[in-house]
């Protein structure tokens, strides 16, 4: 990309092809929780408490997300029925606001 700017006259002004992402949430403190079948073995949901980035500042937030073994996409949490995964997680979510504002 900066070559064809180069050969336009236009300077050597470079724009990458792809944007990157800029973090927008930054955690201080995370835990995860394991989670239950029918999640694959392995699958563990993850606790955040940290600061989103917005227009108005930097806001404190907690952020759960559901992680399964060697897939780096984050999911929404979903919880079995038949299970205590909500209540164990909201447990973590309890704990660690209570660190952080304590």
């Amino acid at each position: 990309n900066c070559v064809e700017q180069i050969k336009a006259g236009k300077g050597a002004r470079c724009v990458p092809l792809v944007p990157e992402s800029v973090p927008s949430f930054f955690p201080q403190l995370t835990e995860t929780v394991s989670a239950s079948p029918p999640h694959p073995s392995g699958s563990c949901y993850v606790i955040s408490f940290g600061l989103l980035e917005t227009a108005a500042g930097y806001l404190p937030m907690v952020k759960t997300h559901l992680s399964y073994p060697g897939n780096d996409t984050e999911r929404c949490p979903t919880f079995p029925l038949d299970t205590d995964d909500h209540d164990r997680v909201r447990r973590v979510v309890s704990r660690l606001l209570r660190q952080q504002f304590s």
